[in-house]
């Protein structure tokens, strides 16, 4: 019995040691992860010819919606700092194919994002990672190229986790595309989103698998796949219960750089503009993405009352 009391105690401390909550979340991304970091560098590097920077209002301070992004809702539910690299525009690879071509916007492709990180130093083991990106790739797609486009934007995607993993981090949230054919861009084109739509779950299909093939050659990484359009799809099923009403236009009719009209009232729809969500819905992804990523705590305290039922059953036998 006492053999078996030091056994529980070492594995209990040993779930303990392991029970470390995130140090903090790592960003790479676009638009739908950018909490003004294009508008700071729009500012700061070109202030001559963007003196104002982009994006301005109505987008808020420098996000691009009328709120928070998700993974700042994220990182605020799980109490830490976000390290935020992510630019609007940005592509899976080295360039931004959105942002004006101008000096300290052009090259800040996830790839640019990944070597600015590295740059600093080692990777942190305990931060938590999310890479996503992809829907900028496709904006210069045709059907002729669209085959190679994704191959070389889920080729990025996944040597950006490899290269995360060698610097040493272990913890990823990788979120795949939204629905790109249910946003209002895509509902006003020629076949309705129809093809936007192939391209965003066709890509995602792929991309899942690879990341599956990822988590087998890294044991020791915990890579959360996050199936965002699944999400979308829920979201705007349920989208009366969180007080949307309209789900097919944008609340702000003209875009980043581009005056238009402004809704009288942004919790009502679903995007903000022609491809972002709203504010709403930010916050809905954000959630959705802490309950993908419980803290390695909450595996923790699991295993510690597992142990704790173990213990009682070998006293009372």
């Amino acid at each position: 019995m006492k053999k078996c009391a030091v056994a529980l105690a070492a594995l209990m401390g040993a779930a303990v040691a392991q029970a470390v909550p995130y140090s903090q979340l790592i960003v790479f991304g676009d638009s739908l992860s950018d909490s003004g970091n294009l508008l700071a560098r729009s500012q700061a590097y070109v202030p001559g010819v963007l003196p104002v920077g982009l994006p301005q209002a109505p987008y808020y301070q420098g996000r691009f919606s009328d709120g928070r992004a998700a993974v700042e809702w994220l990182a605020d539910d799980l109490g830490v700092a976000l390290r935020n690299f992510s630019v609007g525009g940005a592509t899976t690879g080295l360039f931004n194919n959105q942002a004006p071509p101008l000096p300290g916007l052009l090259e800040t492709g996830l790839r640019s994002q990944l070597a600015e990180f590295l740059s600093q130093g080692p990777a942190d083991g305990q931060a938590l990672y999310t890479v996503f990106g992809g829907a900028n790739d496709f904006l210069v797609a045709t059907p002729a190229t669209a085959n190679t486009i994704a191959a070389e934007a889920i080729g990025n995607l996944t040597q950006t986790v490899l290269d995360l993993y060698g610097a040493g981090a272990r913890n990823f949230l990788l979120p795949l595309l939204p629905d790109l054919g249910l946003t209002p861009r895509a509902l006003a084109s020629a076949d309705g989103g129809v093809g936007a739509q192939q391209m965003a779950l066709g890509f995602n299909a792929v991309l899942a698998a690879a990341y599956g093939q990822l988590a087998q050659m890294l044991p020791s990484a915990k890579l959360h796949v996050f199936d965002l359009a699944a999400t979308h799809h829920k979201l705007l099923q349920q989208s009366a219960s969180i007080g949307i009403s309209n789900t097919t236009s944008g609340c702000f009719s003209g875009f980043v750089g581009i005056p238009g009209a402004l809704c009288n009232d942004h919790s009502t729809h679903f995007y903000f503009d022609e491809i972002h969500p709203s504010a709403v819905v930010q916050r809905e992804i954000g959630k959705a993405f802490l309950r993908t990523v419980p803290e390695p705590a909450s595996y923790g305290l699991a295993a510690l009352g597992l142990l704790a039922v173990a213990a009682r059953r070998r006293k009372s036998a």
